[in-house]
């Protein structure tokens, strides 16, 4: 469905799934980087040293790890933090845009994909710098990339790749959790993205993202 022109350019998406866990091994990740045409072990190792470099931001320092931890992306203990890669698969239900016109499209069969790398808090600490507070136990920061498919329901367009880095730390309690980012999209260009999540016998999110450049 589509109609008129809007100044506003936004992207906003619905999915859902089974609750999620933050593992994968190196097979499923390494088989998922190649849908965001990141193929090689430079490619990989090179997204590992982009969300390093992002962290030294928040006063993280995250240099001693290998390019092989961030290639196998499996667990790895630094002391105030556990840095892994994860990768999700969510049922994709809807999508809304206001570029260049307003649509609507709404999925049955498709699946949004998502992988990046985090940094799980052990115990509180006082983070200064791009943000500024208190990480809590099992609070997180990330880099992510969304990789949603185009191609159903009558329509068949190129996937929209979204990268996405954290602007505070991920937590969900109380089976809610609420999170944004800084955004570059493949088509769109910079935002920043809003989302929330709810954690129950099911995982569902509502993410917003407003482009901006």
């Amino acid at each position: 469905m589509k109609q008129g022109n809007f100044t506003d350019r936004t992207l906003s998406f619905l999915y859902d799934g089974d609750p999620i866990e933050f593992s994968a091994t190196s097979e499923v990740l390494n088989k998922t980087w190649k849908l965001f045409r990141v193929r090689s072990r430079s490619e990989i190792v090179k997204k590992g040293r982009d969300f390093v470099k992002y962290l030294k931001e928040f006063g993280i320092d995250l240099n001693s790890l290998t390019d092989e931890q961030l290639y196998q992306g499996q667990p790895v203990d630094l002391g105030d933090y556990t840095c892994f890669a994860f990768t999700f698969k969510f049922k994709l239900r809807a999508l809304t845009e206001t570029m260049p016109y307003r649509r609507v499209k709404y999925y049955k069969n498709t699946y949004l994909r998502e992988i990046g790398f985090m940094a799980k808090a052990k115990r509180p600490i006082t983070l200064k710098g791009k943000w500024n507070g208190t990480i809590q136990k099992d609070e997180g920061l990330y880099l992510i990339n969304y990789f949603i498919p185009n191609s159903e329901c009558g329509f068949v367009e190129e996937p929209d790749i979204i990268e996405g880095r954290a602007l505070w730390p991920y937590y969900a309690g109380n089976g809610f959790s609420h999170f944004g980012m800084e955004v570059f999209s493949n088509k769109y260009g910079r935002g920043t993205l809003m989302g929330v999540d709810t954690h129950a016998s099911s995982f569902t999110s509502t993410v917003t993202i407003l482009f901006t450049g």
